[in-house]
């Protein structure tokens, strides 16, 4: 699909609108500095070339690239996936395996009133047995 001239253009200059906007909310906020005239217009000027803003997901896990500035190069999309960081993103970051609940840890993934028997079997695993191996020796 291709969309029209006008439409791309709108879409090309906003990544340099995105971080303009963002360095003019900085130096607005840093005005009661005594030198935040002299470093507005370079600052601002800085991010209308070579800005770079990204969308954060999941407490830093996903990195999107979504703003450029004019002359700024692409930006790779980066994943960094870590357990811990996805289950504080998730809010299960403080569980402890002493006491853990199933079905209050079930009901906090969305996954509401399963009890844990009805999981195995729906995920086909209740007619699974268990064999006990033994180690000679």
């Amino acid at each position: 699909m291709q969309l029209p001239p006008g439409l791309e253009l709108g879409i090309a200059q906003l990544g340099d609108w995105v971080t303009t906007a963002t360095a003019l909310h900085d130096v607005a906020a840093d005005l009661t500095s005594p030198t935040a005239f002299i470093n507005a217009v370079p600052d601002v000027l800085n991010a209308y070339l070579n800005g770079q803003d990204t969308l954060s997901l999941l407490n830093g896990s996903i990195t999107i690239p979504a703003w450029n500035g004019i002359l700024a190069p692409l930006q790779p999309v980066d994943i960094n996936l870590s357990l811990t960081n996805l289950l504080d993103a998730l809010g299960l970051g403080n569980l402890s395996l002493s006491n853990l609940d199933l079905s209050s840890l079930l009901g906090n993934l969305g996954l509401g009133d399963l009890t844990v028997g009805s999981l195995f079997s729906d995920l086909g695993l209740s007619t699974l047995q268990l064999k006990l191996v033994t180690v000679p020796g």
